[in-house]
């Protein structure tokens, strides 16, 4: 077997291996059941697009075109939210074989596989966030250009520039990407040449030079303006154009904005200590050794600085353009430690012709080589140890499973509960939207510090979007109560009652919408007393089968302001007047008395119950009405036909 063949069997193994280590490490330490906040306004974008909103038009997502393309393509191929973690996983391991490509391509299959490792353990477990897909299609741009460098082909220019367009049609994640691109390219004429003979290459291989950049800028645009042929870019540029803009010379304004960066540092550095030791060996061993591409390393990793220095505001995940070369420094640095330490064994043999075992030819290794490769099995040694409980405590503890706090469930229960499943969520809390399996209005799809600091969501705006939807229960205990304090008094305003689910001040759900759309599918006109007006009713779903769940929605009108507490009872009857079924409730679960109705105010009222399994078939009706629980008495019914002021709604046919 040739040298070749022999290295691409090894490295084909070699990350065989790498990819078992990220399944293992994506399994044991990805939580599948809780969600980041950014992850939550993401499925929050997913489940809107699946409900024919249109992005951008409708929909304000501040990602470019390619990310949500994903997660819907995700979803039809594997729903819910673990199916996309995985798909997730793939998607970012891509990023991890083009580290690990560039790494062998530089220093060997060894190196590469290194570099493979690092990355795996510095990028994984992912969730569903854009970043690190963004820079995995960043990192094969890089690696298609650098064949091209070497090759000469230019169908892997070709493929540079579409994968350097998918990168910023996931997320503006490594902007400095083309300029390094733009010094590979060059570098296939210029590198290692003198600087004084930099002007008589240009002029031989000028052309040449043009035609690459014209080509592959051409591709990269294309590419780029044919996401744009589906969706409206005027409509993308607010979202995802100029709020950016807008908002970053606020956060550099913002007083301990240094001091919360150099904090985030701190813990990018201390998370990542051993593998940072490992790149900075493997920079000095690369600088003198002379190994290919030493100089193109330097200038990624400074580029990746700057635009470092550039994100406003500097979160944890921003940090992730470091890892790459990084992990390829790694790489390098450990291909350079195995490599010595072989040739210290063959040293070591007994040779024939030599004395104490070492050939004659043969001199000892230099003490600086003795103590970079020293240093380097030191650093892989605590690397290793570092590792080891981590992995033995995650296999102990099994896949993490937390989801939602107990709290979180009885707020998603009570919504559930109270309203229908086609009802919209009003709230900044999109984990918990997410939870309740609610829709947002797809204006507020997504409502960050970023949006309300750039100025692109302000009070006016967020109660004219509230005023356009319907929606019965309004949550803002996050970012909008810190923003725009004087929109929980719009909220108070406008919602009849509260709910709390838990001791903690932000967790109320304001509920009871008081001027609700008044859309029901059998619309009536019935007074019970001087005080309420019953206005209709729709009943779900329209064939109905014993032990089947129905929701029956009411609307109410008050006619006065209300101080006494109605119960609302509702019974299943049969043609000989037989009660099946009794659901008495108060609205929202006594959390909109009718104590608390204001005059004028229109209430959308959901009741859910449950038919028996052995309720003969034939034709059922409801009954319904209030009294008070204090006397038993009920409200009377205008006209009333029942004799026992109740509301006799028509028949329907139970199969």
């Amino acid at each position: 077997m040739s040298k070749k063949a022999s290295q691409a069997r090894m490295f084909g193994l070699g990350m065989a291996l790498v990819l078992l280590l990220g399944i293992c490490i994506q399994w044991l330490f990805a939580d599948a059941a809780s969600l980041a906040v950014d992850e939550a306004a993401l499925l929050m974008w997913l489940r809107l697009i699946n409900h024919g909103y249109i992005p951008y038009t409708e929909i304000y997502i501040t990602y470019p075109p390619f990310f949500p393309i994903f997660l819907a393509l995700s979803w039809k191929i594997a729903p819910g939210l673990l199916g996309i973690s995985w798909l997730s996983f793939v998607h970012t391991f891509t990023g991890v074989v083009a580290v690990a490509l560039l790494a062998g391509k530089i220093r060997g299959a060894i190196a590469g596989i290194a570099a493979g490792v690092f990355l795996t353990v510095a990028f994984f477990p992912v969730g569903i966030l854009a970043e690190k897909p963004s820079i995995a299609w960043s990192l094969w741009a890089i690696f298609f250009a650098l064949t091209y460098q070497s090759e000469g082909k230019r169908h892997w220019l070709i493929l540079s520039a579409v994968s350097m367009t998918l990168s910023f049609m996931t997320k503006l994640q490594s902007p400095f990407a083309p300029a390094l691109i733009a010094l590979i390219i060059g570098a296939r004429f210029f590198g290692g040449e003198p600087l004084v003979k930099y002007l008589q290459l240009w002029r031989l291989h000028w052309r040449v030079l043009l035609l690459d950049a014209l080509l592959w800028l051409s591709i990269f645009f294309i590419t780029l303006l044919s996401f744009f042929l589906f969706y409206d870019f005027n409509a993308f540029l607010e979202p995802g154009i100029l709020q950016h803009i807008s908002a970053r010379a606020i956060y550099m304004d913002e007083d301990g904005y240094w001091i919360s960066s150099l904090k985030r540092l701190i813990e990018f550095v201390e998370g990542n200590l051993f593998l940072l030791f490992l790149a900075l060996l493997g920079l000095i061993q690369s600088v003198i050794f002379k190994t290919k591409y030493r100089f193109t390393l330097i200038i990624w990793f400074a580029l990746a600085s700057l635009t470092l220095l550039s994100n406003r505001p500097l979160r944890e995940k921003h940090f992730a353009v470091f890892l790459p070369v990084l992990a390829i420094w790694g790489g390098i640095a450990l291909s350079y430690i195995i490599k010595q330490i072989s040739l210290w064994v063959k040293e070591k043999a007994p040779q024939a012709g030599g004395l104490g075992g070492y050939p004659p030819a043969s001199p000892f290794p230099s003490v600086l080589n003795k103590g970079l490769t020293v240093a380097g099995v030191f650093l892989s040694a605590a690397y290793l140890l570092w590792l080891t409980p981590i992995f033995i405590e995650g296999a102990r503890s099994g896949p993490l499973n937390t989801g939602p706090s107990q709290s979180k469930q009885d707020a998603a229960a009570y919504i559930d509960k109270v309203t229908t499943e086609d009802e919209c969520l009003l709230t900044d809390n999109m984990r918990l939207a997410y939870w309740s399996q609610r829709l947002v209005p797809p204006e507020l799809a997504e409502v960050s510090s970023n949006r309300f600091k750039s100025g692109h969501l302000t009070l006016e705006r967020l109660i004219v979007v509230s005023d356009k939807y319907d929606c019965q229960i309004a949550a803002t205990s996050s970012r909008v109560a810190r923003y725009t304090p004087a929109y929980k008094e719009w909220v108070q305003q406008n919602y009849l009652g509260s709910f709390r689910y838990s001791d903690d001040d932000g967790d109320l759900l304001y509920v009871a919408r008081s001027n609700t759309i008044i859309d029901p599918d059998y619309p009536l006109s019935v007074n019970l007393g001087d005080k309420i007006r019953f206005l209709g009713y729709s009943l779900y779903p329209a064939a109905i089968r014993p032990n089947q769940a129905l929701t029956l929605v009411l609307y109410w009108e008050a006619l006065d302001s209300g101080d006494v507490d109605y119960t609302i009872f509702t019974q299943l009857r049969d043609q000989d007047n037989t009660t099946y079924l009794s659901a008495d409730h108060q609205p929202f679960e006594g959390a909109a008395p009718t104590s608390k109705w204001r005059a004028g105010s229109v209430l959308k009222d959901v009741v859910k119950f449950q038919l028996p399994s052995d309720l003969p078939a034939g034709q059922y009706r409801l009954a319904l009405g209030m009294y008070s629980l204090d006397t038993m008495e009920r409200l009377p019914i205008q006209n009333d036909v029942s004799g026992e002021n109740a509301i006799l709604l028509p028949y329907f046919n139970v199969n």
